[in-house]
């Protein structure tokens, strides 16, 4: 199993000497580099403590992109997709705002709730809406169908008159209506 360790961005003067410490005269390039890569981590600085960073503030900007990335008050459960929406209503002036305060679990399986960010609520609407249309795409194909097995059941006559005559088998009404249940039925998948 890998382990992870957090180190500086740029090396450190220890990390450098360590680095030139290492014997290359075995010839085994690959085992210097990894031997190389050793001491340096070994000579790494321990990461800053919360105390030393508490004073240190992200700028506002970074503030406000930080906030303009995830949906307001909208997290999701990893293994099973349970989306929470929280929301406070202030009955005195009716105003409706996120709660967009961490905490809350997932009540199928305890997991904690995950923030949602804009990309992934877009990405789920666009996916939406090519469900919608492949739906509607279905739907229509099977009425078309449907349609053109209705026009083999009549026969239409125009007459010199400008008038038409349409004639068409006795149960021809109630074989239209199965076509049509039976494209409507198909096109929701319930085949």
């Amino acid at each position: 199993m890998t382990e992870w360790k957090l180190v500086p961005v740029e090396p450190t003067e220890a990390m450098m000497e360590s680095a030139d410490a290492v014997d290359w005269s075995n010839e085994d390039e690959r085992g210097s580099v990894i031997n190389m890569w050793h001491t340096m981590l070994a000579a790494a600085p321990p990461p800053p403590t919360l105390a030393e960073n508490a004073t240190v503030a992200p700028p506002p900007v970074q503030q406000r992109e930080a906030a303009e990335l995830y949906v307001p008050g909208e997290f999701r459960c990893a293994k099973c997709g349970f989306t929470l929406s929280q929301f406070t209503l202030d009955a005195g002036t009716g105003v409706v705002s996120d709660r967009d305060h961490p905490g809350e679990r997932c009540p199928n399986d305890g997991s904690p709730l995950w923030r949602v960010t804009w990309k992934e609520r877009a990405h789920e609407h666009y996916q939406r809406a090519v469900e919608e249309i492949q739906r509607n795409s279905a739907r229509e194909e099977g009425l078309r169908e449907a349609l053109d097995k209705v026009r083999a059941e009549f026969t239409v006559e125009y007459l010199p008159s400008g008038s038409y005559s349409i004639s068409h088998s006795s149960d021809a009404l109630p074989r239209i209506i199965e076509l049509l249940d039976r494209a409507l039925s198909h096109a929701d998948g319930d085949v």
